[in-house]
């Protein structure tokens, strides 16, 4: 039995590749995105387990994370976080650290939650100036000259790079105005009996797609849609109002479930969730305070998000983890995609 390594003598190089690899779903496009070889990351997630003594991924036709590996990604992920603004606090000059950084995120989450995290990092860096714009419309990052983008998808856009934030649930609820009128289905299949609404901006009207706890995915047709809206606010409105069974990300209905206004629907499988990128054109270096506001958002952030919090459904823990190996239906260089929900 291999000797208990200690922290100090962990690899942090050969940790940020591990979580790099897990961030881009793979070690090929995690080579890409760090500009190495392939044999380079392997290489490196090869030493770590190693040193750990421990195997880190599943390395079938599919790779995935082993118990352990999902245990050391969602731990140490928030270390390197605090560990890059700790090293950032120490290091920059209040008075050389500044100007007006551009950034654009969206009228659901960056109203709710990512515009309150932006102001903070602004009273405690008072030479930095922003200018946010908060729209739910497709953003040219490039040819709009933009620092930062805050979108939620699954990144493909080879111009955009970046970094993942958190991993935020999708919840599929109803208010119990429409359960105590229509019932509540038990199962995937159930849906086809019962009303939907929809949210034109992130997810497939063609299909639903469903996920359980081993990684097994589901897709199935929505239910009949009776109201479909580019605005996730207008949506949740139509549940709180009884409309229908709606399929959204977490930070619209969170608070409505804990307060009750909200039930959480369980189908023994849960949404797959979707994720919060801080993203960047690939054709300029990002700036320091771009980069050190994504590092103020991830560590502020949490895994899962602090929003999410004590809210839980048995179906959907495989959701829960910002570090299920898998890909969602939303793309970030998809037209028909908002910047962010």
């Amino acid at each position: 039995m291999l000797p208990t390594p200690r922290p100090s003598e962990l690899d942090l190089v050969a940790i940020r590749s591990f979580l790099a690899v897990v961030e881009a779903d793979g070690i090929s496009a995690a080579a890409r995105r760090m500009g190495l070889a392939k044999s380079v990351v392997s290489e490196r997630i090869a030493r770590l387990e190693r040193n750990l003594g421990v195997t880190l991924f599943n390395r079938g036709q599919r790779l995935s994370l082993t118990e352990r590996g999902s245990v050391l990604a969602a731990g140490m992920q928030s270390l390197v976080e605090n560990l890059d603004v700790l090293v950032h606090d120490v290091t920059s000059d209040p008075a050389e650290f500044g100007g007006r950084i551009k950034i654009t995120t969206s009228a659901g989450l960056g109203v709710r939650y990512l515009g309150a995290i932006i102001t903070a990092f602004l009273a405690e860096n008072p030479n930095v100036e922003a200018e946010i714009t908060y729209d739910d419309r497709f953003i040219d990052i490039a040819g709009e000259n933009y620092d930062l983008a805050l979108r939620i998808g699954h990144m493909r856009n080879s111009d955009l790079v970046g970094r993942r934030l958190c991993t935020i649930r999708r919840l599929l609820c109803a208010s119990p105005l429409y359960i105590e009128k229509y019932g509540a289905p038990r199962t995937v299949e159930d849906l086809q009996h019962h009303r939907g609404l929809g949210y034109s901006m992130l997810q497939s009207t063609q299909q639903w797609r469903f996920q359980g706890n081993d990684g097994r995915r589901v897709s199935s047709k929505p239910p009949r849609l009776v109201f479909l809206a580019n605005n996730g606010e207008a949506v949740r409105d139509a549940v709180l109002a009884g409309l229908g069974i709606s399929n959204l990300p977490s930070f619209f209905v969170t608070e409505d479930i804990k307060a009750g206004r909200m039930t959480l629907l369980d189908l023994r499988l849960g949404i797959a969730p979707v994720e919060l990128w801080a993203l960047h054109s690939r054709r300029r270096e990002p700036r320091p305070v771009a980069v050190a506001l994504t590092a103020w958002l991830a560590a502020r952030l949490g895994h899962p998000p602090f929003w999410e919090s004590d809210l839980s459904s048995p179906a959907s823990e495989s959701a829960r983890s910002g570090f299920v190996i898998t890909s969602v239906s939303e793309d970030l260089d998809d037209s028909r995609s908002s910047a962010a929900t």
